[in-house]
C-alpha cells in the first residue's frame, strides 16, 4: 500500500542487535508510606524473531516489565533498548510516536471502544496519527481479511465472540506493522479451544512477518507455545527454559521450581 506504513518522524528501528535489552532496570511503586520495588536491577535480552514468554508468580515483575517494554512507564534507573532504541533518550512525543508506530500491545481484556465497530477500532491508531482517507480504511480491511474477520468489519464489539474480539486487537496492534509485538495473557479470557485457535492465528502472522512476539502469562499451555520462557522471581530474572518439545505439565513443574528457587 503506498505510503504505508508511514515513518515520517517516527525514528527507525535498528535491524541488528537483540530486539530487547535491559540492563540493571529497576522500578519501584509507592504504596502508602513505604515504596515497593518492582523490578531490581533486571538484565534481560530477548532475539529478534520468534516467540517469548514471560512466567512468573503475582508480584514477580511481570506487568511492570510489559510497561516497560512497551513505553508505557519509564525506569527508576538502568537501560532499556528496544529494537535498536534506547527509550530513555526519547522525547515524550518520540516515546509516543514510539508506542503507537514500533511496538503492538495486545491485552486480556481486549480494550475495543465498545462504540466503535471492528474496523473503526483497528483504525483508530491511524486516525490519532493523522492519517485518514481511503488507505487506512484499506489497510484496515486488509488486516481484518488476514484474519478471518471481513465480514465483521461493521459489528461492534459487543456483537463479537471473545475469540474474535481479540484477532480485532491483533489486527489493531499489527496497523503500523511493528517488529514487535506484546501480549498480555491474550487467551486469558478465552476457552482452551479458542485459545489455541488465537495461538495458531499468532504464529502465522508474526511468522510472515518475522516480528518477536513477548508474551506475558502465568499459563503453561500458553508458554509452551514459545521456544523460550523466562522465568522472573522477586524483580528479577530467576531462569530461562526452552520449551521446545516439552509437555505443559513438564514446564509447569520446571518453572515453578525456577520461581521458588
Amino acid at each position: 500500500m503506498p505510503n504505508w506504513p508511514p515513518t515520517d518522524g517516527a525514528g527507525g528501528s535498528a535491524s541488528d542487535g537483540p530486539a530487547i535489552s535491559l540492563r540493571g532496570v529497576r522500578k519501584s511503586y509507592p504504596l502508602g508510606n513505604r515504596n515497593i520495588e518492582a523490578l531490581r536491577g533486571i538484565d534481560l535480552a530477548v532475539e529478534r524473531g520468534g516467540f517469548t514468554a514471560i512466567m512468573g508468580p503475582s508480584g514477580s515483575g511481570k506487568t511492570t516489565l510489559l510497561h516497560l517494554l512497551g513505553g508505557l512507564d519509564r525506569p527508576d534507573a538502568g537501560e532499556v533498548v528496544v529494537c535498536g532504541r534506547a527509550l530513555a533518550g526519547l522525547s515524550e512525543r518520540e516515546l509516543t510516536l514510539f508506542r503507537r508506530r514500533e511496538v503492538g500491545v495486545v491485552f486480556q481484556q481486549f480494550n475495543l471502544l465498545p462504540a466503535l465497530s471492528a474496523l473503526d477500532n483497528v483504525c483508530l491508531g491511524g486516525l490519532l496519527d493523522g492519517r485518514d482517507g481511503p488507505a487506512l480504511r484499506a489497510r484496515g480491511m486488509e488486516l481484518l481479511a488476514e484474519l478471518g474477520l471481513s465480514d465483521r468489519a461493521t459489528h461492534r464489539p459487543d456483537a463479537l465472540s471473545g475469540g474474535e474480539q481479540q484477532r480485532v486487537a491483533i489486527a489493531r496492534a499489527l496497523l503500523f506493522e511493528p517488529p514487535l509485538l506484546l501480549a498480555d495473557e491474550p487467551t486469558g479470557n478465552l476457552d482452551s479451544a479458542t485459545g489455541e485457535l488465537l495461538w495458531r492465528t499468532l504464529r502465522e502472522v508474526a511468522s510472515r512477518r518475522g516480528m518477536t512476539v513477548v508474551v506475558v502469562t502465568h499459563e503453561p499451555a500458553s508458554a509452551v507455545e514459545c521456544g523460550r520462557v523466562i522465568v522472573l522471581r522477586d524483580g528479577l530474572v530467576a531462569g530461562t527454559l526452552n520449551s521446545d518439545g516439552m509437555e505443559r505439565g513438564d514446564l509447569a513443574l520446571r518453572a515453578a521450581v525456577l520461581a521458588r528457587a
